[in-house]
């Protein structure tokens, strides 16, 4: 399946089968990072999320774990493995009429294909830590 019509199923609270589990959206941010992109993070039950980002075609599973993570000199050890930076960037919250709502600033590490993610939101306070890896169109499937 498309990640156009995934995202379009999301949003109208339909199920979508993301690496043959079926995911309903409990809620969906959609951000505007400070590099132009619009991104979309699904939150699913038991801490499940999928990231969208339609410009470059990417789609991540995540599942949300319960760990203080650090990191030291751009490594971040979880479970006996080092991974290592690899992306961060920043953005804005939007709610359906586009009006900003809170900020998020993540950093990613990664190693051997699984990613951590840890994402901060500055207005509620949150901070959440995901651990994942990038699927491919054909992870998506039509309920």
């Amino acid at each position: 399946m498309k990640l156009n019509k995934a995202l379009e199923l999301f949003l109208n609270e339909r199920p979508v089968i993301v690496d043959s589990r079926t995911i309903e959206a409990e809620s969906v941010d959609h951000i505007r990072l400070e590099s132009g992109e619009d991104v979309f993070w699904i939150h699913g039950e038991g801490g499940i999320w999928v990231s969208i980002d339609q410009n470059s075609e990417e789609v991540m599973l995540f599942q949300e774990i319960v760990a203080d993570l650090e990191a030291y000199d751009e490594t971040l050890e979880y479970r006996g493995v080092d991974y290592e930076f690899t992306y961060e960037e920043g953005g804005k919250v939007k709610d359906e009429d586009g009006e900003e709502i809170d900020r998020v600033d993540f950093k990613e590490y990664e190693a051997d294909g699984e990613i951590i993610r840890i994402a901060e939101f500055e207005v509620s306070g949150e901070k959440i830590t995901l651990v994942g890896r990038r699927l491919t169109e054909d992870d998506l499937q039509e309920v």
